[in-house]
Formats: structure tokens, C-alpha cells, sequence
């Protein structure tokens, strides 16, 4: 059987450098408004992560907000 690890070439001894960025120096101060708000929307449970259950409530309410709004101009 072979081994996973990979074997050192002479010279890798050098860690990479690692940069950092930011992504927010993109973007307006608007738009990173806008992405929070709309974050805040879809978090339902407030702890700051969205997750499967904060997905199920946003598609639930979308779903049903868009039925009363037929059943309201249609009918």
C-alpha cells in the first residue's frame, strides 16, 4: 500500500505567506448595508449563522406571503 503523505522536495522548507483580504474595500457602503439586511431577514433564529432551518423558515414565508398576494389580486 502507498503512503498519503507526500514526501519533502529539497527547498519547500518555506512556509507561504499568507495574505489576508478584504472583500468589504469592494463594495459600497450601501451594498455592505443591503447584505446585512438582507442576512438579518433570512437569519430567523438570530445567531448568526444561516442554516437549513433558517432557509426552511425564509422559503415558508416567501411561499406563503406570494399566496396571499394571488389569492389577493385574483380572486
Amino acid at each position: 500500500m502507498s503512503s498519503r503523505k507526500t514526501k519533502k522536495k529539497e527547498g519547500d522548507d518555506k512556509c507561504a505567506q499568507r495574505t489576508f483580504s478584504n472583500v468589504f474595500f469592494d463594495f459600497e457602503q450601501m451594498q455592505i448595508q443591503d447584505c446585512k439586511e438582507a442576512f438579518t431577514l433570512i437569519d430567523h433564529n438570530r445567531d448568526g449563522f444561516i442554516d437549513k432551518e433558517d432557509l426552511k423558515d425564509t422559503y415558508a414565508s416567501l411561499v406563503s406571503d406570494s399566496l396571499y398576494w394571488i389569492d389577493y389580486a385574483f380572486f
